[in-house]
């Protein structure tokens, strides 16, 4: 699950090609987008089980179900890399602090970067020879040709 200490670079980097989804967000609660979030840009599945969407499915939850659709939206835009690519860690790629990162590399060689702004300030900066821009809260995806 997501906490600001949570570190999943490791565990997909030691175990590639595991599927892992964002369990125990049970509800659509205070900070689930951080969750969700977190979630898309580390290429989890996303757990649309929560214990309300049980009683009345996940059409009762508009404000989960509209962001899970927005983020698999952009998965799919993305496929050949979130879906049919290899996550790969980033410890080294200078990105802005509040900045959360994963590249996804596809079997052509081309690799897309995902992005998670966990602040409350749009953030804009240069990875790759590329300018990013990552609204506050929000996530962004960068394509780059191998």
């Amino acid at each position: 699950g997501y906490s600001p200490a949570a570190f999943p670079d490791i565990y997909l980097h030691t175990f590639p090609g595991v599927h892992i989804s964002n369990r125990f967000l049970h509800d659509d609660v205070e900070g689930f987008r951080d969750h969700l979030n977190y979630a898309f840009v580390y290429g989890m599945i996303f757990d649309v089980c929560i214990y309300r969407g049980r009683v009345f499915g996940i059409a009762g939850l508009p404000d989960y179900a509209d962001h899970v659709k927005y983020l698999t939206d952009i998965r799919a835009r993305y496929a050949k890399y979130f879906y049919h690519g290899n996550f790969v860690s980033m410890f080294k790629e200078p990105v802005p602090a509040g900045v959360r990162s994963a590249k996804f590399v596809a079997e052509n060689g081309d690799y897309i970067v995902a992005f998670w702004n966990t602040t409350e300030v749009d953030t804009k900066f240069e990875l790759y020879g590329k300018e990013v821009y990552v609204a506050a809260k929000d996530v962004a995806v960068m394509e780059y040709n191998g």
